[in-house]
């Protein structure tokens, strides 16, 4: 299957579990508040933003080997498939008992973590070892799934994990339900869950490369023979180092200024701000695979190109998401949850600002790991650590906005400013001077368009009793409409956004016959 085939089906397996799991979260997550509350919601986030820091350990090791899998399976090399499978095995299994270890220790802590919290000890140390057995399964069990994901099979990944997140949710909904809140009850789902979803993955891969044997690796082979994994491995783990400040700390910065109960007010806002971000990320990183298979052509100007329409499409895409969240999201937590819930506009600005970086970054940040750049280790220190001292200076004085605040200086300086240029020397080896003229126009199209929509909206009068209904429709104006304005006016300006729209109107055309 060729790589454009298999990033749209891909892209399409992932919409329509994107769709599914969507709703569910949304119905399910104004259960669990009515039924659990906003403490042990909080709790479950806690501990979870917690356990992603012992997942540091994992050191970067499946963006290594996956670079390392893109050039043999593009030359479909058995042999060392199966060795680098095999480094992998070795490695995560190691990586699971150091984080089994880490987790055990840091229990130990918990009770001082947590005083200020009124749930009992004995559930928040249930929560916290049922998410840390969640999380080490994978390294035990699961770890082939990255095969499938370097293979541009991912979307086999994507039917059973969320396959069955979306039957685990339906259970914990009735077990809450009828056992009027028990917490215990729903951690328990969690865990059988967790375990069936490792198990049934394993099962696909060994499925799905029969003739795939794991070798008997040791610690000497991995050095003398692959020691370019680990020369990557140590290079990404700063950069893994950094993903973790910019997508956790924040959630425990407020927990630790505020309260459990602020996490969950936070963490509404970010349920539907993560979903259209992992809606984007699904549809149009479904190709990541496809650009090393790509680079590992060798084809410089094919390589331009195809970046040059994928960062038009990234921003087409961040322009909508970014639009409808700033015109829709108060109104629909309104509705969803409750007005108690609608934080203030400066929180949905920063929050905003930071959801345009990181969906319109993707681009570069695929490129670079295609090409296997991770050298500027210094980078995603420099990251995390103007994140960290802006977020708690800031946040001290101004609370959740102070935070955002921080998270947004930090991405400005290294995501927007620092990256481009090392992709533009390091990789295509040429001024990026371009890509800020790129860029510098896109964003102005967007923002432009924005304020002329906000504009057309505020004196459109609809009139409908039915205040659901009324949303739909005011949804349906807002997307429709920008969507034609901001798309027409790239198709004018971006030489990109043409090449891009006659290549999908093709590929229809090809479909249809």
């Amino acid at each position: 299957m060729s790589r454009v085939k298999n990033t749209l089906l891909n892209s399409k397996v992932n919409l329509i579990f994107y769709t599914l799991t969507t709703l569910i979260s949304i119905y399910s997550r104004k259960i669990f508040l009515n039924y659990l509350g906003a403490e042990y919601l909080g709790l479950g986030t806690t501990v979870g933003n917690l356990l992603s820091l012992l997942n540091l350990a994992e050191l970067g090791m499946g963006t290594a080997i996956a670079y390392s899998l893109y050039t043999p399976l593009y030359n479909n090399d058995k042999q060392q498939i199966e060795y680098i499978v095999s480094i992998l095995g070795y490695l995560y299994k190691r990586i699971g008992i150091l984080i089994t270890t880490l987790g055990i220790i840091l229990s130990l802590f918990l009770p001082h973590i947590f005083k200020k919290s009124q749930i009992s000890e004995t559930a928040i140390y249930a929560t916290f070892f049922s998410y840390l057995l969640g999380s080490t399964i994978s390294y035990f069990i699961n770890y082939k799934q990255l095969l499938l994901i370097a293979d541009q099979k991912n979307y086999l990944v994507t039917v059973y994990l969320n396959s069955t997140t979306i039957c685990k949710i339906m259970v914990q909904i009735l077990v809450v339900i009828y056992s009027k809140g028990n917490f215990y009850f729903y951690l328990i789902i969690e865990v059988i869950f967790t375990l069936i979803q490792a198990l049934l993955i394993n099962h696909r891969v060994s499925k799905e490369y029969n003739w795939l044997k794991p070798q008997l690796i040791t610690r000497k082979i991995i050095i003398h023979k692959y020691d370019k994994i680990l020369s990557n491995v140590k290079q990404i783990f700063s950069h893994h180092l950094a993903s973790f400040v910019l997508t956790q700390t924040d959630q425990l910065l407020i927990f630790a200024f505020l309260s459990l109960k602020m996490v969950t007010y936070y963490s509404n806002y970010l349920l539907v701000i993560q979903k259209l971000i992992i809606l984007s990320n699904q549809i149009l990183s479904s190709n990541l695979a496809g650009i090393g298979h790509l680079i590992a052509s060798n084809n410089y100007s094919k390589i331009k190109g195809v970046f040059q329409e994928l960062l038009v499409l990234r921003y087409w895409a961040a322009g909508i998401i970014i639009f409808c969240l700033y015109q829709f999201l108060p109104l629909f937590i309104n509705l969803w949850i409750g007005p108690q819930f609608i934080l203030n506009k400066y929180i949905l600005v920063l929050l905003l600002i930071n959801s345009f970086i990181i969906i319109t970054r993707q681009t570069v940040d695929n490129f670079l790991t295609g090409y296997g750049i991770f050298k500027d280790t210094w980078a995603p220190w420099t990251e995390a650590g103007l994140n960290i001292i802006f977020s708690i200076a800031l946040g001290s004085k101004f609370g959740i906005t102070g935070i955002l605040m921080g998270t947004t200086i930090s991405l400005i300086a290294i995501v927007v400013i620092w990256k481009p240029c090392l992709l533009y020397k390091s990789g295509f080896k040429e001024s990026v001077r371009n890509y800020w003229t790129s860029i510098t126009g896109y964003i102005i199209l967007c923002f432009t368009c924005m304020i002329f929509m906000n504009y057309f909206l505020s004196h459109t009068f609809i009139k409908i009793d039915n205040k659901y209904f009324l949303f739909i429709i005011q949804v349906i104006i807002g997307i429709c409409g920008y969507s034609l304005l901001y798309t027409s006016s790239l198709y004018v300006t971006s030489k990109a956004m043409r090449t891009l729209l006659l290549r999908f109107w093709n590929l229809i055309k090809n479909d249809s016959k």
